[in-house]
């Protein structure tokens, strides 16, 4: 945990995820003692039912005050996220509920949640992210799906357009890259990934096999085909 946090010298929002307190909230505490102020994000991809939520998130208030900046698709239920942001303080983002909506009324996300989180690819493009912040009307984080520069520095340039950004968005992924496909990867410094142009000068040495780029085409043509994108 100590060693990633080096990589991120500057920062403060530290997004973590997490399973329960009881086995967890020790890694907190391991990353206060590198950044005393941090924001935590906490992370559970929709692993808690109601009352799991109720007593992991009132504990993680009372251990940590003022420092549980969010905690992200705390329920896989969208009645379950609204019933657990009455009876929490924290404030409630969604993630994937938010792919789940998509092509009906994204309108009732705001009557769950406090924050959405957007990532530009998985929501079909930046034109289409556009579109779903438009609807949802909260608070925005734009976030990362582990992606190379080249698709961080397109998340970067969404996020200069978006006009209600939430905070700090989860852009720094690419120093948890073993490899990238630049030789100058976008990473943050200073607490902060700026936008330039990518040149993916090391893209060779991750190209697919021919059969998997194959496979990777007709799963594109497929998409398309059926109107996804």
């Amino acid at each position: 945990m100590l060693q990633y946090l080096k990589a991120f010298q500057g920062c403060t929002t530290v997004k973590i995820k997490i399973n329960d307190f009881l086995n967890d909230h020790l890694i907190l505490q391991e990353v206060l003692r590198v950044i005393p102020k941090a924001k935590f994000r906490l992370d559970i991809n929709g692993g808690w039912q109601l009352e799991e939520a109720i007593a992991n998130l009132t504990n993680y208030e009372q251990e940590f005050p003022g420092q549980i900046d969010y905690v992200e698709q705390p329920c896989i239920d969208l009645a379950d996220i609204k019933s657990l942001r009455g009876k929490v303080s924290v404030k409630i983002a969604v993630d994937e509920s938010i792919r789940k909506f998509l092509g009906s009324d994204l309108t009732k996300i705001k009557e769950v949640a406090d924050i959405a989180i957007i990532k530009w690819a998985p929501s079909g493009g930046i034109s289409a992210s556009l579109e779903i912040i438009e609807k949802i009307k909260l608070p925005v984080v734009i976030s990362s799906a582990l992606e190379s520069s080249v698709g961080i520095s397109h998340g970067v340039a969404l996020a200069s357009v978006v006009p209600n950004l939430y905070g700090a968005c989860g852009l720094g992924t690419v120093a948890l890259l073993e490899g990238d496909v630049t030789s100058k990867p976008l990473v943050a410094e200073d607490g902060f990934v700026k936008h330039r142009k990518i040149t993916p000068d090391l893209i060779e040495q991750f190209k697919a096999e021919p059969a998997r780029l194959i496979w990777w085409q007709d799963r594109v043509n497929e998409i398309f085909d059926r109107g996804l994108i």
